[in-house]
């Protein structure tokens, strides 16, 4: 081998180490003993025994390759200016949450791998993946849909727009059932959380340069680009692919059951997509680079409801601490209100007369006790007896006075009982000089 040659082979040899770290798809392997005609290098595929030819830069700005070296189908065409300047644009109503997914099971090609129907295949995709996500799985075959892109002419290539004209007025036939498309609006995809939201509406078909995929797309799960790639660096329009999910690199992986490639930025924000069968995570950045339309529709698939989201679970109120029962209030009753003094005079030291009772306030008693007197029958004048000698004890009249009360009391209840007998008897033999003189309404009590 010349100076020459060997100096060729190095240079190739560290291009294809170069642009293996670059994609995150595959690492060089030794060349083959017997390589096809023109192929000097091989790589390999992680994970399986597939060697794919390396080429030099020129040939790797044509996009991913399949196994026989043949570049993947294509067909996306870009919409028409008018088209995207007279669609809805999409608003966001609600903040997105942190990450999210809806993500089929299966995926097929759907033609896309023998027609240049990737409109049509991310469609199904898109069908797939929204009644999956709703419950109750549709999912499209080989055959329809190549039969759905044969029907209207969408084999060799179509517009985004062309195709959910197509979806939302006639349908795709799964099954011998026709499922459409709601309406479509234009999503901002420059603005992350606008980007994002849409996504919780539904799957978003893109536009794109295919050249812009890394080599793992279409041959292997989990291809990714996360690098950093200039704004607008790959402007052509071939390509449609379909965004399903978005949260960080290790959300986005964790989504696919695969884990985070060694060396790559597990926290920055990315993107699930799918192409050629195969699901990949990139980020803002590529999408910067490459993306020329998205579209959302709503719903997705008519007549499939999304479940109902899951309510945060309520952080507990602090339990209060109870309000300690009141003590009641007395319900005031019938009766005296006010104080009870009771008064004694004393002279050097000694007690001088009895201890004297007064009352200040007012009662209710007065008027309650005399009712009760009256309803039971006594005699008038006894019931004006009792409201005196009431009185004179809240006037503080002393005892002299309340015993003559108490002594008109006992005189007057004798001269209604008129007493006969030994009571009259005892009555009579009282030795007491007593002589009464009413004035104003007083009984005065003299000796």
């Amino acid at each position: 081998m010349s100076p020459f040659s060997r100096l060729a082979t190095g240079v190739i040899l560290l291009s294809s180490l170069v642009a293996s770290a670059a994609l995150g798809t595959a690492q060089p392997a030794t060349p083959t003993s017997a390589p096809p005609a023109g192929a000097r290098l091989y790589y390999s595929v992680p994970g399986s025994d597939r060697l794919i030819p390396f080429v030099l830069q020129k040939d790797k700005e044509d996009g991913p390759k399949k196994d026989d070296g043949k570049k993947f189908k294509r067909g996306g065409k870009r919409s028409p200016g008018h088209r995207l300047a007279a669609a809805p644009k999409f608003h966001i109503t609600t903040n997105p949450p942190a990450k999210f997914a809806m993500i089929p099971a299966d995926l097929e090609m759907y033609g896309n791998d023998e027609y240049g129907d990737c409109v049509t295949a991310q469609t199904c995709v898109s069908l797939c993946a929204w009644t999956t996500y709703c419950g109750s799985p549709v999912k499209p075959t080989d055959a329809d849909a190549i039969a759905f892109a044969r029907k209207y002419g969408l084999l060799d290539g179509a517009e985004l727009t062309q195709v959910m004209d197509i979806m939302s007025s006639k349908g795709m036939s799964v099954g011998g059932k026709i499922y459409k498309e709601g309406g479509y609006s234009s999503v901002d995809y420059s603005v992350p959380v606008t980007f994002q939201s849409a996504l919780t509406v539904g799957p978003v078909n893109v536009a794109i340069d295919a050249n812009a995929l890394p080599a793992g797309a279409g041959n292997q799960q989990g291809w990714y680009a996360l690098g950093t790639y200039p704004k607008g660096g790959f402007p052509n329009t071939d390509h449609c692919i379909t965004f399903l999910a978005y949260g960080t690199v290790s959300d986005c992986f964790g989504f696919l059951n695969l884990p985070v490639p060694a060396g790559v930025d597990a926290t920055q924000q990315a993107y699930v997509c799918d192409t050629w069968k195969t699901l990949g995570v990139v980020n803002q950045s590529w999408v910067m680079s490459t993306m020329e339309e998205a579209w959302v529709r709503n719903p997705t698939t008519v007549g499939f409801n999304p479940p109902n989201p899951t309510p945060p679970t309520p952080t507990p109120n602090p339990t209060p601490t109870p309000t300690p029962t009141p003590t009641p209030t007395p319900t005031p009753g019938v009766g005296y209100t006010g104080a009870i003094v009771t008064t004694q005079n004393y002279v050097n030291g000694v007690k001088s007369g009895e201890p004297i009772i007064s009352l200040s306030g007012s009662s209710g008693l007065d008027a309650a006790l005399g009712a009760d007197l009256k309803a039971n029958g006594v005699n008038p004048l006894v019931i004006l007896d009792v409201m005196q000698l009431l009185a004179d004890i809240r006037a503080k009249k002393g005892l002299p006075v309340i015993t003559a009360d108490l002594l008109k009391i006992v005189t007057d209840l004798t001269a209604a009982e008129k007493p006969t007998g030994m009571l009259r008897e005892r009555w009579d033999r009282l030795d007491i000089p007593i002589r009464y003189a009413r004035r104003e309404q007083d009984w005065m009590l003299t000796a």
